[in-house]
């Protein structure tokens, strides 16, 4: 490769020489410029060639064992005659240097090399390759009819057939991979990039890193850790890919400009760096330091039937995780409520999350329609674009009012980054599709010790819940930093979004806790899940003692009584998420 390498570098030396000796001088800056550019290009082409050679290697080893571990299906003396006609065909075989088999083979190449490939097909294939002269005497002698001699070699071919595809596909693929090869040692590449595509390719660079900057600012901000130059490299990995393929037709360039600006897109590009990090660390992100991200706020529900796109978008987003024909129950509502204000996230023109809120008293805002897009082209970024409707100086001093389900994603964003708190375990029978829990943020619960914790704290305290609830159930006491808590452990198997659970379920003893708490004057504050797997199923569930204003849990009373407005009768009103 190095040789390879060091050929192509002096070709280029000498034919710069050649061109520069009748050149102007002005015109020798150029020159160099060109050669510089030549070898980058060069260097592209052979990075991408090394790389698929290194995971052919790794794809061949893995079929040699697959047919190392393949029954043969062969007679002891058939296994004779083959090993006897492989050692007769030695000359065929196809050597590679120490240092490859060394690198990337193993040495089970030496079995399976490309005369005992076919050594093996062909047998396979003669075991149910019909005799013309058995075939006859059979039929002669009347002990078999035809459709038993078809059936006989049927099953006799199931028997071998999986096998000889097998090494057929062994023996394609290693031809492959010695081509390949070949192709590295020589040095049989060509950079044949033009100048637009190098451009475009510079152009890009230039984005990742401006956009690197800026998204590094905002991890700092949210303590996460990442690697600036790792995200980069990933980035670029594509363009390169791109731009050091060939491109023999003028499609074939036009595809690859295509692909380039897409490439470029800046929106992709910050979604493809957020998409390095686990979800709960997207979460954490401030994205309104993060560019190319647009909010539409305070959109009417009419104004949707004049962004059909983005209309299609929601409601499919409601049938992945609402009850059955709540899509429609929505367009319903965007059509004839005319108090529903949405709030729409975007990124590149597609929905990352939505939600809605609608006035219902002087002080208290009701949520719903809370959805993290599942189909949105950045996964793990709804929960981080939902904070953008809530968390701000003004949004800080107003109420809401909201219902979940406690076995939902959404309930925990709400209580964990929303800054919500639970006040009653389960909603009345009928007043919704299924039950859910009511959750309200007041200003003064954005104050809860819980929900101000520095990291160092967060750690411990996790630890001392964690060390405290060994039995799901029950809840203990618990003093921290000060404040007197109570803390439950919560577990679940399994359920979905879509799983209706009341309290008197065994899954659904969290919302009689709710209950049981308040009664007590305690609300839930925390729920911890205790891993951040996308499959967690156990939480830890955290009650501080209300220090809300009795005029607005009055007021937030009166918006909950199914008498005081008609909130429950058009929509099942709660999330799913």
């Amino acid at each position: 490769m190095i040789s390879a390498i060091l050929k192509r570098a002096s070709q280029l030396l000498v034919d710069a020489e050649k061109k520069s000796k009748d050149m102007p001088e002005n015109d020798k800056e150029t020159l160099i410029k060109e050669l510089i550019e030549e070898l980058i290009k060069e260097q592209m082409v052979q990075k991408r060639m090394l790389g698929e050679f290194k995971d052919m290697a790794v794809e061949l080893n893995n079929q040699y064992k697959k047919i190392a571990n393949m029954p043969l299906g062969l007679s002891p003396e058939e296994e004779l005659e083959l090993e006897k006609r492989q050692k007769e065909k030695r000359t065929e075989k196809t050597e590679l240097p120490d240092w490859i088999a060394n690198s990337f083979i193993d040495p089970m190449y030496e079995k399976f090399d490309t005369a005992r490939i076919k050594d093996l097909i062909s047998t396979y294939e003669g075991n149910y390759k019909p005799d013309d002269f058995q075939v006859g005497l059979h039929k002669y002698q009347g002990r078999m009819t035809d459709e038993e001699i078809k059936k006989l070699y049927e099953a006799e071919k199931s028997r071998y057939e999986p096998a000889v595809n097998k090494l057929k596909k062994l023996l394609d693929f290693q031809k492959a991979f010695e081509k390949k090869f070949e192709q590295i040692v020589k040095g049989e590449f060509h950079a044949d990039t033009d100048s637009e595509l190098m451009a475009k390719y510079r152009e890009i660079e230039e984005s990742v890193k401006n956009i690197s900057e800026i998204i590094d600012e905002s991890f700092k901000e949210a303590e996460v850790h990442i690697d600036p130059e790792k995200i980069k490299e990933m980035l670029l990995r594509e363009a390169i890919d791109v731009v050091s393929t060939p491109t023999a037709t003028k499609d074939d360039r036009e595809t690859a400009l295509k692909k380039l600006n897409g490439i470029n897109a800046n929106v992709l590009l910050t979604g493809k760096i957020i998409s390095q990090l686990p979800p709960d660390e997207v979460a954490k992100l401030n994205l309104k330091k993060i560019p190319h991200i647009e909010k539409l706020e305070e959109v009417r529900g009419s104004e949707l039937f004049n962004k059909p796109e983005i209309l299609s978008q929601i409601k499919q987003a409601i049938k992945l995780q609402f009850p059955g024909g709540d899509d429609e129950i929505f367009e319903e509502e965007c059509r004839n409520n005319p108090n529903l204000r949405l709030t729409i996230t975007l990124a590149n023109n597609k929905v990352i999350s939505f939600f809605s809120k609608e006035k219902r008293s002087e002080k208290i805002d009701y949520i719903d329609w809370f959805i993290a897009n599942p189909n949105a082209p950045i996964k793990g970024l709804g929960e981080a674009t939902l904070k953008l409707g809530f968390n701000s100086e003004e949004e800080n001093n107003k109420s809401y009012y909201a219902v979940a389900k406690p076995h939902a994603k959404s309930f925990q964003i709400f209580i964990e980054n929303l800054g919500f708190a639970g006040f009653a375990g389960q909603t009345e029978k009928g007043e919704y599709k299924h039950y859910y829990s009511r959750l309200r943020r007041f200003p003064s619960d954005l104050k809860f010790k819980s929900k101000n914790l520095t990291n160092e704290k967060e750690e411990s305290f996790f630890k001392t819940i964690n060390y405290l609830c060994g039995e799901e159930g029950t809840v203990q006491d618990m003093i921290f930093d000060g404040r007197m808590m109570r803390v439950s452990k919560v577990k679940y198997s399994g359920q979905t979004a879509k799983d209706n659970i009341s309290k008197a379920d065994p899954e659904g003893l969290i919302m009689e806790e709710i209950d049981q708490q308040n009664k007590k004057g305690y609300v839930l504050t925390r729920f911890i899940p205790e891993s951040p797997a996308k499959n967690n199923q156990v939480f830890y569930a955290v009650f501080e003692k209300d220090s809300a204003p009795e005029d607005l849990k009055e007021e937030l009373a009166g918006v909950v009584s199914p008498d005081s407005s008609n909130l429950h009768s058009t929509s099942k009103k709660a999330f799913s998420n």
